[in-house]
This record gives structure tokens, sequence and C-alpha cells, in this order.
């Protein structure tokens, strides 16, 4: 009966008490206000360039459907010199819209290169260069893995379901990252940055099991509050992405503290 008691006792304080404590020192942390701010001009730097994407983008398709595609569809009819030009065009819409695709992608690496290891370095104490080649490569691969991942289920599911579902794998995106910054601010090693989320993330999940449903609970109140009182006004929309900001500030500080403890 005692060690049924001392049992039940110590799994309270593992898993219930102890993340709790964690999880409200986070708000007494110093860094909790700098790095929502750092976060708000990654959002914004990320929005901008964004924003010169679908401009870039809207403009390209605009060039596509000018292009008279009918055509190529009676091509016995057709001059051999407007059927060349037509496809010269359509070689350039091709490799106008890879072009602003790639463009777009190597600037959010860079840009979370740049601004989130500049983040992280701060929340671990360590120095870091303005621009970490290093962590450029690291971002670069991470995406690597992640497009393969996303990629392979389009073999075994049909595609309008897939698509719709694909949001599922934001949460885990968000969680194995984490320990891949995590371990690259505090080591500078690219090798073991890769393997900590399999190694950390995955084989020791559960020491981040209440971590994970305390953020998760965290994260679905503004929703659940902007959903209920049908707030949708642009102040409150401002409002409610402060507190997700703030939020993922929270993440991130409260999953270094569980890490180190």
């Amino acid at each position: 009966m005692l060690s049924s008691f001392t049992i039940k006792m110590s799994f309270y304080k593992e898993y219930i008490k102890e993340p709790f404590r964690l999880f409200l020192n986070i708000f007494k942390n110093k860094k909790l206000g700098l790095i929502v701010l750092v976060d708000i001009i990654f959002y914004i730097v990320f929005y901008l360039g964004f924003k010169v994407f679908i401009y870039y983008a809207t403009n390209i398709m605009q060039s596509l459907e000018d292009l008279n595609l009918g055509v190529l569809q009676n091509l016995n009819n057709v001059e051999l010199e407007s059927a060349n030009q037509l496809l010269a065009q359509l070689q350039s819409f091709i490799v106008s819209i890879f072009g602003v695709v790639f463009i777009f992608i190597l600037f959010v690496i860079i840009t979370l290169t740049i601004i989130k290891g500049w983040e992280w370095s701060k929340i671990v104490n360590k120095k870091n260069k303005l621009f970490d080649y290093k962590l450029l490569i690291l971002n670069l691969m991470w995406f690597i893995v992640w497009v393969v991942i996303l990629i392979i289920p389009f073999a075994f599911i049909q595609k309008e379901v897939y698509l719709t579902r694909i949001i599922y794998f934001i949460p885990f995106i968000l969680y194995f990252t984490l320990f891949l910054y995590m371990n690259y601010a505090e080591t500078g090693r690219m090798g073991k940055a890769l393997i900590s989320p399999i190694k950390q993330g995955l084989l020791k999940f559960h020491k981040y099991i209440t971590p994970l449903i305390i953020i998760v609970l965290f994260f679905e109140i503004p929703f659940i509050i902007l959903k209920l009182l049908k707030l949708q006004s642009t102040l409150h929309i401002i409002i409610f992405s402060i507190i997700i900001l703030i939020a993922l500030a929270v993440y991130k500080l409260y999953f270094y503290t569980v890490k180190s403890v």
C-alpha cells in the first residue's frame, strides 16, 4: 500500500507538479519579452517577403493566362515560327515561376538563419555569428527532410484528402524543429543537431508529454475564445496574434527549461 502511494506521489511530482512549476516560472523569465519581440520582427519580415512573392507570382501567372495555349492543340494550322515563339514563352514562364519560388524559399531560410539563430543564442546564453553558414546549411537540410516526408504520403493517400490534412503536420514540424535549434545553439554541431529530434524528441518523448499537453492547451485557449465570442475585427485578430506569439515564446523557453532539467 505504501509502495503504491509512493509511486503515485512520484508520478504526480514528476509529470504534474514539476512541469507546471517550470511552466509558471517561464512568465518570470526576463527573456520572454525579448523572444516575443524577435518573433514579431521575424513574422513581419516573413509577411513582407510573402507579399513580394505573391506580387511576382501573380504577375507571372497573369502572363500564362495571356498566352494562347489553345493553338498548341492544332499545330497543323499553326506556323512553325509562331509555335516556337509560344513554346519559348511557355519555357520562360516555367523558369520564372520556379525562380520566384526558389528565391522565396531561400529568403525564408536566410531569414530563419539570421533571426532565429540570434534568438536561440539568447535562449541558451551562447554567442553566435550574425550569419552562420552552418546554420544556413542545416536549415536547407531540414527543409529537404520535411519536403521528402510531406511528399511520401502522396503515393498512398488521395491528393484531395491529403491536402486537407497536411496542416496536421505543423505541430510535429514545430516540435522536432525545437530540438534541432536548441541543440545547434548549444553545441554548434550540425550532426548532433540533426540527430537530436530523434534522440531527444522521439526517444525521450515521455519526458515532454506533460509540457506538450500544457502548451497545446495554452495554444488552444485563444482560438476557443475567438470562436466562442465570434470576434473577427482587425483589433481582435491583432490581440490574439500577439497572444499566439507569446505562446510560441513560452513554448520555446519552456521546452529548453524542461530539456535542461
